[in-house]
Formats: structure tokens, C-alpha cells, sequence
């Protein structure tokens, strides 16, 4: 696991500088303690930060083909390569590591872009062809690695993550309206965009190619929801746990210390299940919860868990000192993002790299088998429909109103009667725009009565969104609200919050349920064999009959987060009331501070539960102190 960085000048009218690599590979440095690699090319230059996983001795980046003609930077890791790499050697190629750098290297150097179709991996890598004076750069196919760039007419910078490229002082640093919409929206910012101007994210399943010409993206993968009618529930589930062993099997290549987070959720008890199975030697497990205990710890599960399967299990405690962590977020997440339950992944992934080196996550099973609360959504709302309109209207709607802000201080029950008013709000638009809708943050009172200045489109959010699913027209209700998530929020804000906090302290996590072939499978099985009436992740908890207790199976659906609404009443208080004073917004200049106030003080003193909203302000307002100041 690496982070890669470089800068490529289409004129070739300027040098690149090493200095200016040292500097771009120094603010990654958390990315890759180990060892440092830095290669110029007159007016072509890149360089890299490595953690060594494998190949120890030998993986020095960059690697260069046998001509020298190509060399290679890499972030990530390819599982399947040594297969690859016995076929490569039956065609010719010389290899003077055992890395699956080099085998990157050398399948580009054979296959051209196709060698992306044989990586069974999490990547995004850097190849410059010095003969074509071209760069290739490719990420991963669900985004489990990121990359950025910067690109103009004159020249393209690229990194894994942007503060590498914001040590180039050339570039500007210019809000995106668009990006800041998208993020009041759905508190991260969706690939392609990106909170810089003229700043990308390079989109999951993408590569993008450089040369004097400028700049082309292109998509070389693509999951698609076409159920298969021909297999049983029974052949889907033989073939989904011979897929998954396999896939926890290639994630369990390491030459450094390696073990599973823990949550006692379903995935992850069924990754710790796995690797019993196929490794002899004691697993280390690991979780976090609550010093406080109740709603919000899940301890007792992942205990349950780790005595089941007998791991070496470590269970760590925290409670709100952890939010000072906060301004640490604003400088490894680089834009304004608001998930609150990167606090404990930021926490786990710091005390458990005290044992271990590598990782493994259950992220993904949600997206992929229907384990989020939201997709039972038409079911409430087929029998919400039933009532007659006008009870709907007079009685059922104003109710709900009421009742969400008669126990504002119930950060649950308040999120539940929350979900359950807007659902009825919008319960007379179709299907698409309800579910979209159901993720915005700021909605129904819309960003622009934020704003200092209405930026954008007020849809321009949610055109974003229904842009992915508009013609998928032959998609059922659930593959369409699963391809969204795939898209969008999976990338770019759950692998998002994995890859940062992780990396923060030089750990790698490595997430088998994103294995593409599992992802492929996945899109195959009818969604009738995902939810059954309220039952959510139904195949799953077949699939996983006969490996898992039944109370860790059926117990009900937890998500990792905190109680970050009541936080920010009491121990953030402090904080919020500084961060989020009128002067501060005033001077910043892209809020109202009168709606600013209002919200923080609704919150505050409980008449409404705008935790989330507080939070994401919060959020914004301390990464602009720290970014654009």
C-alpha cells in the first residue's frame, strides 16, 4: 500500500522539479512510512510513498520495464498477480521482483488498457511511456483506492489524495460551486467532482491517458443488475461461498502481521468466519465501542464473534474525547466530508495498527445484498398509499410533523419520525426522485437559503444522482437504489472513510465483499432473494446459515456511527458555538450567518435534531480554515 503522486507538462516547457516530487510524496508520507521513489523525465515526473506488504526486499518503486522504456508507480494491491505474472513469463517478459508492481507493469507492457480486465485488486496506479511521452493512470472498479488530479490545457497533476497536489503552488485554490452543493446535498462529494476547481476525482472503473493532446477519461468497467432466472437460491448461494472463501483466501496474502475489524455485524463476523476456516493461525480480531455503553456499542456481538471462532480479539473503548480528533479530519480528508462514523474507523484503525499492519473490512455487504434500512422504503410507502388522501394529508403528514419535533432530543426516535415525515412528503413523487431525495441533508429547506449566493442549478444535485440511474429503465426498484449506492456513496464515502482513516496511520484494509467477482454475482440475483417483506440481506443470512449464530444473523440492523447529536449539545458545544460564529461565518463569506445561527441554535437548545446538518457545517467551515484561509 503505497500513495503515488506526480505532474506531467504537455508543452514540455517545463522541467519537473524533484523537489517539487520530495514535497508532493512528503505529504503522503502517512500513506507509505517504508520507503520513497522519485523518477523525472524532463518535462514528466512522478514519485511514490511505500508500505511494504509484500515483496519486502524487492518492491522499491518505481519499477521499470526491461527497456526502461515504461516504468510504474502503484498504490494498492493486485491478489491475483502471481497467476498473471506465470503467464507473463510464458510469453516472454522479464521479471526482477516478485511484485505485483512489476506485474502491473509488465501486463500493461503485453495487454495495453485490456491488462485492467485481468486485476482482481484494489488499485490506482501511474504508467509513463517514455517513447509515446504518455502517462496512463487507472483506479480500481468499485474505488476502494482514490486518486486525484488536477487538469488545464497545459498540464495534468495527479495524486492519492490533494494535499500531494496542492504542494504544486501554481495551482489555484478556487471553491467548486458545484462540489459544495453536491456536499450540503450528501455530506461527501461524489466522483467525478471534486471541491477544487479544475481539481477530479478519477471515477471507479476509469482510466485516464495523457500525451501532448490532453487529457481522455474512459470507463473500463461496469456492473450490471440483470437478474438471472435460471439458477436456484441454491446455486446461488454455492456459488456466492465458494466466491467469497476465495476472495478472504487472496486478501490473506501478507508478509507483514494481519487482521479483521470486528463489529459483530453479519459481514464482518462472516469474513472472521472464513478465515478460520482457511488459516491455521490465530486471527486477531478487533472492534470498538462505546465507553458509555448502550444503543450505539456493539462490543457484546463481536465478542460473541471472536469466542465463537476462537480469535485473539481486541476490544477498545472511547467516549467524546474522541472528537478532537476533528481538525485532524479536515487534514487527511483533504474536502469537506461529514460522515461522523469515520470518529471510531479513525480510532480503530489507530489502535489496531499497534498489532497489525493489514486489515480486513466487511464493507460492501450492505450495498450489494440490501442491508440498509432505506430500501424497505416502497414497502411503507404501499401501505402508506392505501390511506385515503386526504387522511394522508389532514391527519397522517401534520402528525408526523408534529411528533418529530415534540422529542427532538431523541436522536433515534427523532431520525426514525424524521425519515418517516419526509417519506410522506414525498410520497407523491415517483419512485427515483423519492429515493434520491431521501439522502439529502438540507432538503426540503434546499441549500439556498444557506448559501450567501444561490451558485448552481437548485436541482444540480439531484441531477447528479438520477444521471445514473435515468436509463436503467429495465432495472427493478431495488437494482436500481443498489446501482446509486455502487455509484456513489460506496466509493466516495464509505471507501472513502475506510481509505483515510486507515491510512492516517498506515494501515491497510483490504474489503473482500468487493471483490469484483462477488460484486458481478451480486448484480445477478433477483432481488427477491435480497428482501422478503421487512426482512433485509435475506440471501446473506442463508448463505451464512450454517457458519453463523443466529442472534448475530437476525439480530436487527446497527449501523457504525456515533451519538453525535448529543455531542454536539454538550461536549462540541464549545466548538460549534466558535467555529460557527457569525463573525467566522461572516468572514468566510459563503454562509448566512442569520441561517447559520438559527440552525445551530434550533439544534442547541432542542428544538429541532439538525445534528447532521450542524455537523456538516462544522465540518466545512474547519477544512476552509485549514485549506482556502
Amino acid at each position: 500500500m503505497c500513495g503515488i503522486a506526480g505532474k506531467f507538462v504537455f508543452s514540455g516547457t517545463e522541467e519537473i522539479s524533484p523537489t517539487l516530487l520530495q514535497k508532493m510524496c512528503a505529504a503522503i508520507r502517512h500513506r507509505g512510512p517504508d520507503d520513497e521513489g522519485i523518477f523525472c523525465d524532463g518535462y514528466f515526473g512522478f514519485g511514490m510513498r511505500r508500505l511494504s506488504i509484500i515483496d519486502l526486499a524487492g518492491g522499491h518503486q518505481p519499477i521499470f520495464n526491461e527497456d526502461k522504456s515504461l516504468a510504474i508507480v502503484f498504490n494498492g494491491e493486485i491478489y491475483n498477480y502471481q497467476a498473471i505474472m506465470a503467464e507473463l513469463l510464458t510469453k516472454g517478459h522479464t521479471f526482477t521482483t516478485r511484485s505485483d508492481t512489476e506485474t502491473i507493469l509488465h501486463a500493461y507492457e503485453e495487454y495495453g488498457p485490456r491488462c485492467l480486465d485481468y486485476f482482481n485488486g484494489m488499485f490506482a496506479f501511474a504508467i509513463w511511456d517514455s517513447a509515446k511521452k504518455e502517462l496512463f493512470i487507472a483506479r480500481d472498479r468499485i474505488g476502494i483506492k482514490p486518486l486525484f488530479y488536477y487538469a488545464d490545457n497545459a498540464k495534468l497533476v495527479f495524486g492519492s489524495e490533494l494535499k500531494a497536489i496542492l504542494q504544486d503552488s501554481t495551482l489555484k485554490r478556487e471553491l467548486n460551486p458545484e462540489a459544495l452543493d453536491l456536499f450540503l446535498s450528501y455530506a461527501f462529494i461524489p466522483a467525478p467532482y471534486c471541491i477544487f476547481k479544475n481539481m477530479f476525482k478519477l471515477a471507479p472503473g476509469h482510466y485516464l491517458v495523457a500525451n501532448s493532446k490532453g487529457v481522455t477519461v474512459k470507463r473500463y468497467w461496469e456492473v450490471y443488475f440483470k437478474p438471472d432466472q435460471t439458477k436456484s437460491l441454491d446455486q446461488f448461494k454455492y456459488e456466492f461461498n465458494e466466491l467469497f472463501e476465495d476472495a478472504v483466501k487472496l486478501r490473506l496474502l501478507s508478509e507483514v502481521p494481519l487482521g479483521v475489524f470486528l463489529s459483530g455485524g453479519i459481514d464482518s463476523s462472516a469474513i472472521v468466519a472464513a478465515v478460520s476456516k482457511v488459516s491455521s493461525s490465530k486471527l486477531k480480531t478487533f472492534s470498538i465501542g462505546f465507553a458509555d455503553g448502550g444503543y450505539y456499542d456493539e462490543t457484546s456481538y463481536a465478542k460473541q464473534i471472536a469466542q465463537t471462532f476462537d480469535t485473539d480479539h481486541t476490544a477498545f473503548k472511547v467516549g467524546a474525547e474522541i472528537l478532537n480528533l476533528l481538525p485532524k479530519f479536515s487534514h487527511h480528508f483533504d474536502e469537506p466530508f461529514a460522515d461522523y462514523a469515520a470518529f471510531p474507523t479513525f480510532v480503530l484503525s489507530e489502535l489496531t495498527r499497534k498489532y497489525v499492519t493489514v486489515a480486513l473490512s466487511g464493507d460492501g455487504g450492505d450495498e450489494l445484498f440490501a442491508g440498509y434500512r432505506r430500501y424497505l422504503t416502497e414497502s411503507f410507502l404501499n401501505y402508506y398509499q392505501r390511506v385515503p388522501a386526504i387522511i394522508r394529508s389532514k391527519l397522517l403528514s401534520p402528525l408526523l410533523y408534529q411528533a418529530k419535533h415534540i422529542y427532538p432530543k431523541a436522536a433515534r426516535f427523532h431520525t426514525y419520525l424524521d425519515s418517516a415525515h419526509r417519506l410522506a412528503t414525498f410520497a407523491q413523487v415517483d419512485t427515483d426522485t423519492r429515493y434520491i431525495r431521501s439522502f439529502f441533508k438540507f432538503y426540503p429547506t434546499k441549500n439556498a437559503e444557506l448559501l450567501v449566493t444561490n451558485l448552481v442549478d437548485p436541482d444540480f444535485s439531484e441531477s447528479v444522482y438520477r444521471a445514473y440511474i435515468d436509463d436503467k429503465k429495465d432495472y427493478d426498484t431495488l437494482a436500481k437504489q443498489l446501482y446509486l449506492d455502487i455509484k456513489t456513496s460506496l466509493s466516495e464515502d464509505m471507501l472513502t472513510k475506510i481509505d483515510r482513516t486507515s491510512m492516517a496511520h498506515s494501515l491497510e484494509v483490504r474489503v473482500p465483499f468487493l471483490d469484483y467477482r462477488i460484486v458481478e454475482l451480486a448484480a445477478t440475483i433477483p432481488s427477491e432473494y435480497k428482501i422478503r417483506g421487512p426482512n433485509l440481506k435475506v440471501f446473506l443470512k442463508e448463505a451464512f446459515a450454517d457458519t453463523l449464530p443466529k442472534d448475530i444473523l437476525y439480530r436487527p440492523k446497527h449501523g457504525f456511527t456515533t451519538p453525535i447529536h448529543t455531542w454536539l449539545r454538550n461536549d462540541m458545544q464549545e466548538l460549534v458555538y466558535d467555529v460557527l460564529s457569525e463573525d467566522t461565518i461572516k468572514q468566510v463569506g459563503v454562509f448566512e450567518p442569520g441561517a447559520v445561527t438559527k440552525l445551530v441554535a434550533d439544534h442547541m437548545t432542542g428544538r429541532e435534531n439538525n445534528g447532521i446538518q450542524v455537523f456538516m457545517l462544522l465540518s466545512f467551515h474547519m477544512w476552509y480554515v485549514e485549506y482556502m484561509a
